[in-house]
């Protein structure tokens, strides 16, 4: 699964039902363009990904909004 940061706002802003807007400078790059996590031997024993990306933010998100406050920082 490939997913760039990009996406991955889109998906955080509608799950979270953010309102403002997210403005992107592209001429500031400061680190590499991908970063990929490297499953091809997870894959051999087979693992896949089973939850796609946006449910994995609403679960995450859920899971903050009922444990939130118990979080330890």
């Amino acid at each position: 699964m490939d997913v760039s940061i990009g996406e991955l706002a889109k998906i955080i802003v509608k799950v979270v039902n953010y309102k403002d807007r997210i403005a992107f400078n592209s001429s500031k790059l400061d680190s590499t363009p991908r970063k990929l996590l490297y499953v091809t031997i997870l894959e051999t024993l087979g693992w896949k990904y089973r939850i796609e990306p946006e449910n994995g933010v609403q679960w995450t998100y859920g899971g903050y909004l009922e444990n939130g406050n118990s979080i330890k920082k």
